[in-house]
């Protein structure tokens, strides 16, 4: 069955991108940040960005793993970096930076969640309707199931 409104299946950033602007932001206010919360993080905004906009944000699609959903790419390519140390005057940050849209949605992911254990956003993760509704085993999260949750969750 469709949904009544297609997702337009074309992104506007690289995860990696969104992950830095993320970690900018969480160190502007001066929030514990780590590759593992990052990448929940990145699902919360993902997920808000679809729900508003009905438009993907990233250039890859959450997997549902053990523990939670899980941008691969990102996850590879980022192993190493210490998100710390990221500042919004980052020069990686140059093509993302004035976006209000995507800033309006980090700071709305970010004061609901921001705060949170890493911990604690692996359990509402993997409890998530997404997650359970996903074997987790690498398989993609439908958009269309992450865009519903999140526009109940958004509504609340």
């Amino acid at each position: 069955m469709k949904n009544a409104i297609e997702i337009e299946d074309r992104y506007l950033y690289r995860s990696r991108e969104v992950s830095l602007m993320l970690a900018a932001a969480c160190n502007q206010r001066r929030l514990v940040v780590n590759h593992t919360k990052i990448q929940k993080l990145l699902f919360l905004v993902y997920g808000s960005y679809l729900a508003v906009y009905n438009k993907r944000l990233t250039d890859e699609h959450p997997e549902c793993w053990p523990y939670g959903p899980v941008f691969p790419k990102l996850r590879e390519e980022m192993m190493g970096e210490d998100f710390s140390e990221v500042a919004i005057g980052d020069r990686r940050l140059s093509g993302i930076r004035n976006d209000r849209k995507t800033a309006d949605v980090i700071d709305f992911v970010l004061g609901k969640f921001g705060a949170q254990t890493m911990e604690a956003l692996v359990d509402w993760c993997v409890n998530s309707v997404p997650c359970k509704a996903t074997p987790d085993n690498g398989t993609v999260i439908s958009d269309y199931v992450i865009r519903d949750f999140f526009n109940t969750l958004i509504k609340k």
